[in-house]
């Protein structure tokens, strides 16, 4: 492992801005500079406010009116709460005891907590200096390190928590994909792909097929002017290949466009539950993969089209009215 920071997370704290609100906050506490250590230079680096740097002000009897420990707050806050700006105080219960933060910024998302959730995020020391509570421990675990740790990572977690368990994301997404939605829209979307394939095929080579008698004269005219074998075969490339890439590139905007217009509209909340957050994402690899097989098609059914057609007679298919 290459670092590791710990955290507090309380998924339904009780917080409150007025005398008479109680509400349920995500918080989460970090450890600032392993914290920092753990994310930088990742995937989920975050560009952190201004204010993420002010959790570090002392502590001095912090969690009181007096010393309020300072926090950042979400931009969606819970019911009743009221419009809280920069430097307006709340109180949020750790374990058993009511502690007041005040609030540095707010922010509409932070790493680790889910979506459309109301949360504090502060500092691990001062909450652990505020705390009197001599049970209060970490219960997170923010890791960096690559992707064999998995028996590093459960020993580290025994240590702490030993009736906790490790579950890997890679295996996670693999019983994901093995999941029967999952698995149906990934063999349609094969099947689909297949079928396409083989309709453009059946379409070139069609094209290609009711034209070979009047391409064999056309090129066969040309052949007494002297056209050789690798411009007959650029002249058939260009005859067809514009309108397949003028069908190729609209088609597939216009497959992304109707598919992200229609996302919100296909139900899959029914699949993956009501708060799960997805979106529409493009396989660029095998939509290339389906452009260079039409592509494919078109330059090989050219090449059979050419050579059939310079195999026969050039005073045959000059003939005129059959004489």
């Amino acid at each position: 492992m290459d670092v590791v920071a710990a955290g507090f997370a309380d998924q339904a704290a009780t917080f409150a801005d007025t005398p008479s609100q109680r509400s349920q906050v995500v918080l989460q506490a970090v450890d600032l500079d392993a914290y920092l250590a753990v994310t930088s230079g990742t995937s989920i680096a975050v560009n952190w406010p201004a204010g993420f740097t002010e959790l570090r002000a002392p502590g001095e009897l912090a969690g009181t009116p007096e010393a309020p420990i300072p926090a950042l707050v979400s931009r969606l806050l819970p019911s009743g709460s009221g419009p809280l700006v920069r430097g307006d105080t709340f109180t949020v219960q750790v374990t058993s005891k009511t502690l007041t933060f005040v609030v540095v910024d707010r922010v509409a998302t932070f790493p680790g907590i889910r979506p459309n959730a109301a949360f504090v995020v502060t500092s691990l020391d001062l909450l652990r200096e505020a705390n009197l509570d001599p049970a209060f421990s970490p219960s997170v675990l923010f890791v960096r390190g690559s992707g064999n740790i998995g028996p590093q990572l459960a020993t580290l977690v025994a240590d702490h928590s030993p009736s906790s368990t490790v579950t890997s994301r890679y295996d996670r997404y693999a019983l994901l994909r093995q999941a029967p939605f999952v698995a149906m829209v990934t063999g349609g979307f094969r099947i689909a792909l297949i079928v396409v394939v083989v309709y453009a095929a059946l379409a070139i080579i069609a094209a290609l097929a009711l034209t070979a008698s009047r391409r064999s004269q056309d090129l066969a005219f040309l052949r007494t002017l002297g056209l050789s074998q690798r411009q007959s075969l650029g002249l058939t490339i260009i005859e067809h290949g514009p309108p397949v890439l003028l069908a190729l590139v609209p088609g597939v905007a216009l497959g992304i466009w109707i598919a992200t217009l229609l996302a919100t509209g296909l139900g899959l909340e029914a699949f993956i539950g009501p708060n799960a957050v997805f979106s529409i994402q493009v396989e660029w690899g095998e939509i290339a993969l389906v452009g260079l097989a039409l592509i494919g098609l078109v330059t090989i059914a050219a090449g059979a089209s050419t050579w059939l057609a310079r195999r026969g007679q050039a005073v045959d298919a000059l003939r005129l009215g059959g004489e």
